[in-house]
């Protein structure tokens, strides 16, 4: 059967959309991923944490899981009865029939490249022999010393494809300017699950880099990350990245990116990246300088980084987990929960719906009558839908999840 939006007009299906979002707790299937020929940077750690969902460990790269998403690029797919069958519902087609379902929110899992199985061939290099301190520096010092080591070249390029391209992405006013192209804002951000050490992200420019500097470097070819920040991370480290802010994911992270629903993407910089014909990928650089915030006057003052401890207190009604509030903007807000074995928290009814992603552990979810609705385990993303009844967590296991809201 073919799902689209012809469908709206069968009464039987719109029925059968009202009664699985009436449910309150909606279940989309846990393999929306993006495919190795869009994000060949991939690497396998969305495979390892997805596990438990029945992910199988080995197979192609995997760089983006859309984890709670309603655009039509890669939507959550919902198994919904009909007509005596089980089909597979896009969410922004459930949205059609229940606007209040559509989150405002789209997040997704990333995992860069590792640059571990390039170390250990660079240790065979007789070069880098000579001063094997150098493979010990953060990922960004190893690139500017590889990049004087002509015998490491090809190695180097290779390591250098592992990175996300430097990318920036336009805000309202821009997008406004420019109906035709139909392009939306996108405020976004980076919640650090995992990260090789000396791994880190390129977050805003430097002090001094102006619009003429970055155009020039970037017309005849140069390598810009030297005028952009580089922030060494941890697992648990927060970043919000407004719209208008140069960044990219270095190598060897895995991250969660809660994010306005949007695709409009700028590109600045590829790192010498080509297709499979050799060809590079598209630049966008009159755009990508024309949405730039160029007032660096106060360092990152634009890039907010939240880096916080988490709050030792409860916020829950009804049990002791730890919850932390690390992104509170007008495009979302982004809660962290923590829970020991045996520990609960409750999600209550709110006035938009809510998505979750759980990121270790597992949780068992139960209603307000104390009766057990299902297991969520470590990778799966759910929502919470607009207004319904609030749902008990409790941990069977060391426990930590993501709330969108």
């Amino acid at each position: 059967m073919v799902v689209d939006e012809k469908l709206l007009k069968n009464k039987d299906f719109v029925q059968a959309v009202y009664d699985y979002v009436n449910q309150g707790l909606l279940i989309p299937k846990p393999d929306n991923f993006t495919p190795s020929s869009r994000t060949p940077w991939g690497g396998h750690k969305i495979r390892e944490l997805m596990q438990p969902l029945g992910i199988a460990a080995t197979g192609d790269v995997i760089g983006e899981a859309w984890m709670l998403s309603a655009h039509k690029s890669f939507p959550n797919l919902f198994e919904i009865e009909f007509e005596g069958k089980v089909i597979d519902v896009p969410l922004w087609l459930m949205g059609q029939v229940v606007p209040e379902v559509m989150p405002r929110f789209l997040t997704k899992l990333l995992n860069s490249g590792s640059w571990l199985p390039f170390k250990e061939e660079l240790k065979k290099n007789l070069e880098i022999a000579k001063q094997p301190e150098i493979l010990d520096l953060n990922y960004h010092e190893l690139h500017k010393a590889l990049s004087t080591i002509e015998c490491a070249k090809d190695l180097h390029q290779q390591m250098l494809t592992k990175n996300l391209s430097v990318q920036i992405h336009p805000d309202k006013a821009y997008c406004e300017q420019h109906p035709e192209k139909n392009w939306h804002s996108k405020t976004e951000a980076w919640v650090i699950i995992d990260a090789e050490e000396g791994a880190g992200l390129y977050l805003g420019l430097k002090e001094g880099i102006t619009e003429d500097k970055m155009r020039k470097a970037l017309e005849a070819g140069d390598d810009i990350s030297e005028h952009l920040n580089f922030v060494p991370v941890k697992a648990g480290d927060t970043f919000f990245i407004p719209s208008g802010t140069p960044h990219a994911i270095g190598a060897g992270i895995l991250l969660v990116e809660p994010q306005e629903t949007s695709e409009t993407t700028f590109r600045y910089y590829d790192w010498g990246r080509t297709d499979v014909s050799g060809k590079p990928r598209q630049l966008h650089v009159d755009d990508a300088l024309a949405v730039t915030l160029w007032d660096t006057s106060r360092g990152q003052a634009f890039v907010k980084t939240l880096e916080r401890k988490a709050q030792q207190k409860s916020v829950a009604d009804k049990g002791n987990a730890l919850c932390d509030n690390i992104v509170d903007e007008d495009e979302f807000i982004l809660d962290r929960v923590h829970f020991n074995q045996g520990e609960a928290f409750e999600v209550k009814a709110m006035n938009s719906t809510q998505g979750l992603l759980v990121l270790k552990g597992a949780v068992n979810i139960y209603d307000e009558m104390n009766n057990k609705l299902l297991e969520v385990k470590q990778g799966q993303a759910f929502y919470v839908a607009k207004g319904v009844e609030s749902y008990i967590f409790k941990a069977s296991d060391q426990t930590s999840l993501i709330i969108a809201k």
